[in-house]
């Protein structure tokens, strides 16, 4: 426990270090507070470092929602969520929607440019 108390301590000095109008804050610090893409997933991250952050589980999980038959609770056990709740939740903070809104919406473009070609 106190090397968590000693973690959170530093983290809390260096925001307010950086915090300092004059102090020179290194890019990904300023990017978590003004980049309007960037930012918001660096400001999610610090909040909840423990948690199993990755692009690649939630964009899994956009492309197994849209399959009709795939309930939510078994899309989130297979990308790593403990409950669907939690796969609910965090696809609603980070892509502005529920998974059920998501699942109705109109089917992704498909990319043209990564198809396989026969070989002749």
């Amino acid at each position: 426990m106190l090397d968590r108390l000693l973690d959170l301590l530093l983290i809390a000095v260096v925001r307010a270090w950086f915090a300092q109008p004059e102090a020179d804050a290194p890019g990904w610090y300023r990017a978590a507070h003004t980049d309007p893409v960037v930012g918001r997933a660096l400001r999610l991250m610090h909040r909840n470092p423990s948690h199993p952050w990755t692009v690649s589980r939630l964009a899994l999980a956009a492309d197994l929602l849209r399959e009709r038959d795939a309930t939510v609770d078994a899309v989130a056990r297979q990308v790593g969520y403990g409950t669907g709740f939690a796969l609910s939740t965090a696809f609603k903070r980070v892509r502005g929607l529920r998974p059920q809104e998501h699942r109705a919406g109109p089917a992704p473009v498909t990319d043209l440019t990564t198809t396989t070609r026969p070989s002749r």
